[in-house]
């Protein structure tokens, strides 16, 4: 399904609770396509982005019991999510 897998997963139950709801809150994404496939059937979607300092985001990523992630490889992943930042910002 590609980058976009979550995205395409998780339509039908966005769909349902559409029906059942005014406001609906998704809890992160995971990739620029998911972003692009919801937004293509939700024109309504909103981003909010929360910040936290660096040291605090590693720490609190290293002590997940689900899919902890290094130092490392969290300084990794705030790179490659800055760049993705960059691209929401120049389409929007």
């Amino acid at each position: 399904m590609g980058m976009g897998a979550y995205g395409i997963l998780i339509k039908p139950k966005i769909d349902a609770l559409i029906k059942k709801n005014d406001l609906i809150v998704l809890d992160g994404l995971y990739s620029w396509e998911e972003f692009i496939y919801l937004r293509k059937y939700f024109p309504f979607l909103k981003l909010v982005l929360i910040y936290a300092e660096p040291p605090i985001r590693h720490e609190r990523l290293a002590l997940r019991k689900i899919r902890p992630i290094s130092t490392n490889d969290s300084s990794t992943r705030d790179i490659r999510e800055m760049k993705n930042l960059i691209k929401v910002a120049q389409l929007q």
